[in-house]
């Protein structure tokens, strides 16, 4: 979200050049600071800017209700490719980079966005209810996060880490879910990221240390698969 001058643009975006020189033309002479020729605002409808995701020439602009699909390839006059009415999120946490596209969870599930075909679907319908999905608000902070070594996305709730049906993973390979409530216990605290080796990265705390670990498919304790 942006504010400068005084006022707040909770769902506005900037964007920026290397001080390209366009004057004269129809073409901002873009800078590090907003103006009204380098500000992009769709309507407003559906509340602030919850977060960003690019893939391509396209931008993932998300609302807590709405994602808005937004073809930025002529970024002077960004254009509405379509706009996804329930697939918002409550924050960047809950959104991940993938090599396939861009993956997200909300209230009711996980969707995907494929870079290539540029189509957007649900990984969940059909396959987990909407309960079952359990990152309604108030628990906003389910977090999702993606690791290249295993090929799956990872959802966790480090709050709701005493609970089941909070912790799940998708694999792209066999396109099938499972949960990991045995192992809930190591639900990172921090936002998850994939780190320089291709792990998915995440911190736990432990009094007062925080202790940074790496994803695992290897099995910490045998349990009964649904």
């Amino acid at each position: 979200n942006i504010k400068y001058d005084g006022r707040e643009y909770p769902d506005a975006m900037i964007y920026s050049g290397a001080a390209e020189d366009f004057s004269g033309t129809n073409y901002p002479q873009w800078g590090v600071f907003p103006v009204d020729s380098n500000k992009i605002v769709m309507d407003s409808e559906s509340g602030a800017i919850t977060a960003l995701a690019i893939s391509g020439d396209m931008i993932l602009q998300f609302r807590q209700n709405t994602m808005y699909l937004i073809d930025a390839s002529d970024i002077v006059s960004a254009s509405l490719e379509n706009k996804y009415l329930g697939l918002g999120v409550h924050g960047s946490w809950a959104v991940a980079e993938t090599p396939y596209g861009i993956a997200w969870v909300n209230d009711v599930g996980v969707y995907s966005y494929d870079k290539d075909g540029g189509g957007v679907k649900s990984l969940t319908i059909g396959r987990l209810d909407s309960g079952d999905m359990q990152a309604a608000s108030p628990h906003a902070n389910t977090k999702i996060g993606y690791d290249d070594r295993a090929k799956m996305l990872i959802i966790t709730n480090n709050t709701k880490k005493a609970v089941d049906g909070y912790h799940y993973a998708y694999s792209y390979i066999t396109d099938s879910w499972c949960t990991w409530d045995t192992n809930k216990g190591y639900a990172p605290k921090s936002n998850l990221l994939m780190n320089h080796n291709g792990y998915l990265t995440g911190a736990t705390r432990s009094s007062t240390n925080l202790i940074v670990s790496q994803w695992s498919t290897a099995a910490q304790a045998a349990a009964a698969v649904t």
